[in-house]
């Protein structure tokens, strides 16, 4: 499973919206999945992480209000909970998007001016410059942070 980011926990929304947001646990709902129709039938899920959101904030001095401190702390401690509870699942495993292989494969399956540059065809959209090997080489470099605390993260469980 490929997403943008971890699986929320109870731990979405701003301010403005805290108290409507952060209903939802899409780790639940994985873990719901996983426990009822996966185990039972031997299938393994590796979530591949294309970026980490709120779960690795610790730095409780960049928030600019104590609201904000509370709820975006909260929220934080939210969202490193449900890696961990995903984490803890027998037939789960979290990972970064952690290798050019990875990458060449989602590229695979997007538009084609994507992955080449160029123009959309019948639109005004252009993506340049295309991707290069080079930015897939700088996107792993700097995800490396990432990789290190996911793997804290899963020592810690």
């Amino acid at each position: 499973m490929f997403i943008t980011q971890q699986p929320c926990h109870h731990s979405s929304g701003r301010v403005e919206t805290k108290h409507v947001s952060a209903n939802t646990s899409c780790t639940n709902r994985i873990l719901h999945w996983s426990q009822e129709y996966l185990q039972s039938r031997g299938v393994s899920v590796i979530i591949k992480l294309s970026r980490i959101f709120r779960a690795h904030w610790e730095d409780e001095s960049v928030h600019e209000t104590t609201e904000d401190a509370q709820v975006f702390g909260s929220r934080a401690r939210m969202a490193k909970e449900g890696l961990m509870l995903l984490m803890r699942e027998p037939n789960i495993r979290v990972t970064m998007i952690d290798s050019r292989e990875d990458w060449m494969f989602l590229l695979s399956l997007s538009d084609s001016y994507v992955f080449h540059g160029g123009a959309k065809v019948g639109t005004e959209v252009e993506q340049l410059p295309r991707v290069t090997d080079g930015m897939i080489t700088d996107r792993l470099d700097g995800d490396q942070w990432f990789n290190q605390f996911l793997i804290k993260l899963d020592a810690s469980k």
